[in-house]
């Protein structure tokens, strides 16, 4: 079996360790999500709603068949600290694509240094690995920095309209070479 544990240096030049969220994790990744900003909060959720206890621990508690996530790992000092996730989670789908709906969140301070791209690009290897065929996403339409990620890595981007608020929808064929 492929490990997906791995250290990474980033653009900033420090070093993190990515590897498959446990459930262990619940207190550093209830700390992350707990200090991201309003806006980057916002952006992953499309709401300004806090999740609660247990949707925390539903996202530590993952069953690994249906769904994946990484989380990036710093240590300062012998302290550990989350300051990314990146995660798919198998979802229905009418073409009968196996379809996953994923999600990418970076700490703020951590955000502009690669880590994104470092994260989203080993889910999809792992996605792909499980049999997923197909990934999608909806973010803002004016989230630049996922949109730009998103295109160079070879989604699909569709702006859409969905009960009021602009949205774009990302998707990416796992199954089929990439489009030139």
């Amino acid at each position: 079996m492929q490990s997906d544990t791995d250290r990474i240096e980033l653009a900033h030049g420090r070093q993190v360790l990515v590897r498959p969220i446990r459930v262990g994790d619940l207190a550093i990744h209830t700390s992350f999500v707990a200090g991201l900003s309003p806006r980057s909060s916002y952006a992953r959720l499309l709401s300004s709603r806090k999740p609660d206890g247990e949707e925390l621990r539903r996202w530590t508690d993952i069953d690994h068949a249906d769904e994946e996530a990484l989380v990036a790992i710093a240590s300062e000092g012998g302290v550990d600290e989350e300051v990314g996730v990146v995660r798919y989670v198998r979802e229905p789908s009418d073409d009968g694509l196996v379809t996953a709906g994923f999600a990418v969140v970076i700490a703020d301070a951590w955000q502009r240094h690669g880590l994104a791209r470092a994260l989203l690009e080993r889910l999809i290897a792992i996605a792909r690995r499980n049999g997923v065929q197909r990934l999608t996403d909806i973010t803002q339409y004016d989230n630049r920095g996922m949109l730009g990620l998103a295109r160079q890595l070879g989604f699909r981007v569709h702006r859409l309209a969905a009960d009021g608020a602009n949205v774009t929808r990302l998707s990416m064929r796992l199954d089929e070479p990439p489009a030139s």
